[in-house]
């Protein structure tokens, strides 16, 4: 007598797979990786909050301070979460997204349905198509 035989394509997906699905499409899954890999990397570097490296004149309001901080806004509008947060490791910079109006008050004011950076690249390109 033959033992008898599950057809999988008309069986439920595992639970496992629903779930993950389910963060996949609500984006949550990637924001959930990033949260464990930089969990792992401050316990490889043994402390929290300590800079990888030590970063060079990063002091407030320095010319790399603002980059760090456009990068960083740029990086968290575009979702990309485990990028900020390697940045802001290697750094030294808040792993928070930087406030907006405080970005501003050194670069000026900028379309709010986007980020600095990439009105400050979009601004010199076309200035550049412009003297051509």
């Amino acid at each position: 007598m033959s033992e008898p035989t599950l057809d999988t394509s008309t069986a439920d997906p595992p639970l496992s797979s629903v779930v993950r699905d389910t963060l996949e499409r609500s984006g949550e899954l990637n924001k959930i990786r990033a949260m464990i890999q930089a969990k792992v990397l401050e316990i490889v570097r043994g402390c929290e909050n300590t800079p990888i490296t030590k970063p060079p004149d990063n002091d407030k309001g320095s010319p790399r301070d603002i980059l760090n901080k456009l990068i960083l806004e740029y990086f968290h509008w575009s979702g990309f979460i485990y990028s900020a947060d390697m940045l802001a490791s290697e750094s030294g910079t808040d792993h928070q997204p930087p406030s907006r109006l405080n970005l501003e008050n050194f670069v000026g004011d900028h379309e709010k349905d986007s980020p600095i950076l990439l009105t400050l690249v979009d601004g010199i390109m076309k200035n550049t198509s412009d003297s051509q």
